[in-house]
């Protein structure tokens, strides 16, 4: 059985855009409180915060600390309060590398000066080189220390528990109304783009066959970026929206598989374009597809949802239920897979087990991981002793081939599926087989 694709990760194409307040794409808050995907973080609805860091590569950043992991990061992707705590670099902030793959790092917490609570911090960050000699290491990594939540001298918050927490300053005075349209970035330019095209895509050569995005020459796409894109002739493949609007552009709001909050992006994009069997369309063009902000399998933020001035998700991440409980495993052995993501001709081989019944099936985690069983013996009802290869109890058998298969030698959890059908000889293309 082919598994059920994981879903797109890493789509953190920013185009260059640095905007210091950005509109809220969910409408005016209501009461004046605006609630980040942080349920302990909120701020003043007078200002509408600008685009949150998305992830980035450290590689495909210049180094800026001799003792301890850290990169220069562009300053437009780096929290505007956390860069205040930050070294100046060209163009930018060194930041300690686990801040730069995850922006919502939550740092380890640890025991620092007198047992107080504290969390691991990069020593490459000056406050914490300062006091290197005297924090402790605790539980941290090389090059961390542990730096206390509140000052033993003072009792006051030394704010090291809150590096790399979303800014709950307000980045502007103001806030526009929600009916106001764009408003204007650092650089003059408006978040949404109005008014005539930045790049007119008509201008520029075609991507192959692709509809929806053109051939943009690469001295115009930002080197951190590339990777994200697929090259073409001089350049690289940018969606027309991305191009029109200069980076200012606010992807479609849409329900991913499995109702989950996501963006519509194009297909165009590789990670997209990769993952289209395990992406619906929705509300979105013909071209895109719903791309979720969390992943549902493992809750891991896709940075699909911080593209061009969508400030972020507004709903926390949601996994899909888990099904399959069985005596012995330590933890269900399945995930309730959308029924629209499993292929039609797989479909009977599935159980619903404790899935909603007519909106997801239960897909064994092997399946999913492409885990492939070893080979086993054993002997069916019809057709003797036979070869194959140990597959999930999971799985759903009818009938027929229910009097063909056995344990054999496999676990507890699973069955010897065998290599050939026992009545005409035929391979029946079990995973872990000869084909």
């Amino acid at each position: 059985m082919r598994s059920a694709s994981r879903i797109a990760c890493s789509l953190a194409l920013a185009m260059g855009v640095s905007a210091a307040c950005a509109p809220d794409p969910m409408g005016t808050p209501i009461g004046g409180v605006v609630t980040d995907a942080a349920p302990d973080v909120t701020h003043d609805a007078s200002c509408v915060p600008g685009p949150k860091p998305v992830p980035m590569d450290p590689a495909t950043l210049p180094a800026c600390c001799s003792g301890g992991s850290a990169h220069c990061v562009p300053s437009s992707n780096v929290d505007t309060e956390f860069a205040k705590h930050l070294p100046v670099c060209a163009g930018g902030a060194c930041v300690p590398d686990p801040f730069i793959t995850n922006p919502s790092y939550a740092p380890k917490p640890c025991k620092s000066v007198g047992d107080a609570a504290g969390v691991c911090l990069s020593a490459c960050i000056p406050e914490i080189a300062k006091y290197g000699t005297i924090l402790p290491v605790d539980v941290c990594a090389e090059g961390d220390r542990c730096a206390p939540c509140i000052s033993p001298l003072d009792q006051k918050s030394t704010g090291s528990c809150d590096l790399g927490k979303p800014s709950t300053s307000a980045a502007c005075t103001s806030a526009p109304p929600s009916d106001a349209g764009p408003v204007s970035t650092s650089d003059g330019s408006a978040c949404p783009h109005a008014g005539p095209p930045v790049i007119d895509p008509a201008t520029l050569p075609a991507c192959g066959t692709v509809v929806g995005a053109h051939c943009l020459g690469a001295a115009l796409v930002p080197a951190s970026q590339t990777k994200m894109l697929a090259e073409c002739h001089g350049g690289y493949c940018v969606p027309d929206t991305f191009i029109a609007s200069g980076g200012n552009f606010l992807p479609t709001t849409c329900r991913a598989a499995g109702d989950v909050e996501g963006r519509c992006l194009h297909e165009a994009l590789p990670d997209v374009a990769r993952q289209l069997s395990s992406l619906v369309q929705d509300k979105c063009t013909p071209e895109e597809r719903c791309v979720p902000c969390f992943d549902p399998l493992t809750g891991k933020d896709t940075g699909s949802c911080y593209l061009g001035c969508d400030i972020g998700p507004r709903e926390p991440a949601k996994l899909y239920a888990q099904c399959c409980v069985r005596a012995g495993a330590a933890s269900p052995l399945g995930t309730c897979i959308p029924q629209e993501l499993v292929p039609t001709s797989q479909q009977s081989n599935l159980d619903v087990d404790t899935c909603v019944a007519g909106k997801a099936l239960c897909v064994p985690h092997e399946q999913l991981d492409k885990t492939v069983g070893p080979s086993c013996k054993a002997t069916g009802s019809i057709g003797g002793e036979y070869a194959g290869a140990c597959v999930s109890a999971c799985l759903k058998f009818d009938f027929l081939s229910s009097l063909g298969i056995a344990q054999g030698t496999c676990d507890g959890l699973h069955l010897c599926a065998p290599c050939k059908n026992p009545i005409t000889g035929a391979s029946t293309g079990a995973p872990g087989c000869p084909p």
